[in-house]
């Protein structure tokens, strides 16, 4: 008898999880229906298939890298806060973009460098996609790294910066920011050399003043 009665209380327990989840489910449906953004799913798909490829364009780039005529632009741009990680790697056969978090890849970009003149790259993708949206910033915060396919190479000690050529004006004016607005916390892509390491970003010390362009030097602020 007592087996019986307990054959019975697991059916029950069994019911009452299976109702659960059902349940459980169900609100995930009803949710998936009205707040999930169809244009971004599309992207992320996109994305998704074209993330083997990207990944195989790196490893080409990286392979390459190993040349001992490898100019001083090219290299393998980092800049990751443990959860969110914006990786560059762009060299003479080209170049792939990946900005990747915890739930997935966010953005993505590959293709060919166009023209290398003095410190400006340009970047000619073959396939750029942002499934994510820019958080916002107010105008005196230091806004996030994005893909733009038109960069300057800007060295600092003994750092090597890739910064979009839409923000050389904020990358200049907050050269010497402090708090969560100093450099050292930038999300721009630092070149990743020897065996430095990306959680070493943030020990960064910075002195003097970032050697940028002769067209952006006014920007700068004093010493």
């Amino acid at each position: 008898m007592n087996l019986v009665l307990q054959k019975l209380a697991a059916l029950a327990l069994g019911s009452t999880l299976a109702g659960g989840i059902l349940a459980g489910f169900a609100w995930w449906r009803e949710v998936d229906a009205t707040q999930v953004d169809p244009n971004r799913v599309l992207k992320q798909r996109a994305v998704e298939q074209e993330l083997p490829a990207a990944r195989q364009a790196r490893q080409a780039i990286l392979d390459s890298l190993l040349s001992t005529n490898t100019p001083d632009w090219a290299g393998d741009y980092v800049n990751s806060g443990g959860y969110e990680t914006c990786r560059l790697t762009v060299g003479p056969e080209g170049f792939s973009y990946e900005y990747s978090h915890c739930t997935g890849t966010g953005e993505l970009a590959y293709g060919e460098v166009e023209s290398v003149e003095g410190s400006r790259v340009l970047l000619r993708p073959t396939f750029h996609e942002r499934p994510d949206k820019p958080r916002e910033r107010a105008p005196s915060e230091r806004s996030d790294f994005w893909f733009e396919p038109d960069l300057f190479v800007v060295r600092w000690n003994n750092e090597q910066f890739l910064v979009p050529a839409s923000k050389m004006t904020e990358f200049c004016r907050l050269a010497k920011a402090v708090k969560w607005e100093a450099m050292r916390y930038a999300s721009y892509p630092r070149l990743r050399s020897g065996e430095r390491r990306r959680s070493n970003f943030w020990d960064s010390h910075f002195e003097g003043l970032p050697d940028v362009p002769a067209e952006f030097r006014h920007l700068l602020p004093a010493e």
